[in-house]
């Protein structure tokens, strides 16, 4: 799917801790060929947010097999 521009992303999943953020990212980063990483606060939790992507029907594309995945427009 195309990456670069749009507001969506797929969440990959939310920690409390964010080490565990960090090292769900290194499993599964190469899955993600061109997207970027952000980790976001939300709360207690650290969110594991990947994109940007046009639409959200190329961000449900991104996550593949990749689960949990969801798309979202943060």
């Amino acid at each position: 799917p195309a990456v670069g521009r749009g507001g969506w992303h797929v969440q990959l999943g939310a920690f409390g801790d964010p080490g565990n953020a960090r090292k769900l990212w290194g499993q599964v980063s190469g899955r993600f060929a061109g997207a970027s990483v952000s980790y976001v606060k939300s709360g207690a939790l650290t969110r594991v947010l990947v994109g940007p992507y046009p639409s959200r029907a190329a961000a449900a594309a991104a996550c593949g097999a990749v689960r949990p995945c969801v798309p979202v427009n943060p």
